[in-house]
């Protein structure tokens, strides 16, 4: 059977490990297996959990919808293409409208609209797989940065908060959530800023995926897209009619850098622990 959550995990990897070692087999297949995904246990902004011979079963957990949309943003950092975004938006959406817990905070495992539970659990501490919760810290911090829309941090932070006193009794099982922790803290987004099909801006993004960077998000901005006002990056520019890339952490950006030799060796420079917004 073909499962939501399992598929997400290795759609990221295949992604990631396309951009990294420049193999475009690996991204196709992440694509292929993204677009089957969404086709058979997609049902609008809603996602069912397995699939087997033609026939799909189970509401989505938690965990399908935070893989997925991680798989998605991935997709969308490596390949540039829009729609991956608005696909994790959406599933970022229904996690938020359907599992997180009002009262307490984090996601619950079940959504509110599933077969009545006498209780709906809610765990931060990874298994065989990484705990959704773990996951959205990251996710979620990463799409700020992205994007400047505060509603993502402000519902990450609660997301962090939730969980807050769990590493002193368990740390060694919310490997994700301190992931996410890191992300939160030292945060970077790189933007290069340049024509996607230029070979001098993917020269830049090679320069980016050759670093093992955890904490970063990668925007890739065409000339002609503006971020949105009030981000670091907002209008900046390419250098001199050159693919540029601007290295931002908080509200502070790089000069301008258009070498990936030059690129490459920032991103070896120490990060400053930024902490919650």
């Amino acid at each position: 059977k073909v499962l939501a959550d399992w598929n997400g995990l290795m759609i990221a990897a295949l992604a990631n490990a396309g951009a990294v070692f420049r193999n475009t087999a690996w991204t196709h297949a992440a694509v292929r297996a993204f677009d089957f995904i969404e086709r058979a246990l997609g049902d609008g902004d809603r996602l069912y959990h397995s699939w087997r011979e033609g026939r799909r079963q189970h509401t989505g957990f938690a965990d399908d919808y935070a893989q997925m949309a991680r798989a998605a943003f991935t997709l969308w950092e490596t390949t540039s293409d829009k729609r991956y975004f608005e696909r994790a938006r959406a599933w970022v959406h229904t996690l938020n409208d359907h599992f997180w817990d009002g009262q307490n905070g984090g996601y619950f495992y079940t959504p509110d609209d599933s077969d009545p539970l006498i209780f709906r659990s809610r765990t931060v501490f990874d298994q065989a797989t990484p705990a959704a919760n773990g996951v959205m810290v990251s996710l979620l911090a990463r799409m700020h940065l992205a994007t400047w829309d505060r509603s993502y941090r402000e519902r990450c932070n609660a997301l962090v908060e939730a969980f807050s006193g769990e590493p002193a009794r368990a740390y060694t099982s919310m490997a994700s959530y301190l992931i996410g922790l890191d992300v939160v803290m030292t945060g970077l987004q790189i933007v290069v800023v340049g024509s996607l099909t230029s070979p001098k801006t993917h020269e830049l993004v090679g320069a980016v995926m050759g670093r093992s960077l955890p904490n970063r998000t990668l925007v890739l901005a065409d000339p002609g897209d503006a971020l949105i006002e009030g981000h670091p990056a907002y209008g900046k520019k390419m250098e001199n009619g050159h693919p540029t890339a601007y290295i931002c952490q908080r509200e502070t950006c790089s000069a301008p850098i258009t070498n990936p030799v030059a690129l490459s060796q920032a991103l070896q420079l120490p990060l400053r622990a930024a902490g919650r917004a």
